[in-house]
């Protein structure tokens, strides 16, 4: 079962956060695999990997593993700034996802700098990331 969490679609990042309160609740939550993805430019999309390959390709990784998916559109990766990449940042922060998988470290960031803060925030919540 795979879950998307759409980028500036707050009421279903709300419903998502309720549903895994209340499994947490009775017991059956177990923390999930977030899959990241994406582009910037819609050129970007057509000659390289566009959203739904990122996805197929991070997906194929986790196997049957529920996984929650986190894609930005449009968004420039020069920046930390994105809708999906802050709701994948709370949703670590929060414990719910312990595993990032990502098609290339550039995905998450443009930014060397960047990636190595992303990682380390990361691994200090007891996060892993884990490009292709």
């Amino acid at each position: 079962m795979h879950i998307e969490l759409k980028a500036g679609r707050y009421y279903t990042l709300v419903l998502e956060r309720c549903r895994l309160y209340l499994q947490l609740l009775r017991g059956g939550w177990k923390a999930m695999i977030a899959v990241y993805a994406r582009v910037s430019t819609e050129e970007q999309a057509k000659h390289g990997f566009g959203i739904a390959a990122q996805i197929r390709a991070c997906q194929a990784l986790a196997q049957e593993a529920q996984t929650l998916v986190f894609k930005d559109e449009g968004v420039s990766g020069e920046t930390l700034n994105r809708p999906a990449l802050e709701a994948l940042r709370e949703q670590i922060e929060q414990g719910f996802v312990t595993t990032v998988i990502c098609l290339d470290p550039d995905r998450l960031s443009r930014k060397l700098l960047h990636q190595l803060l992303l990682t380390e925030e990361w691994e200090r919540l007891g996060g892993l990331i884990s490009p292709l």
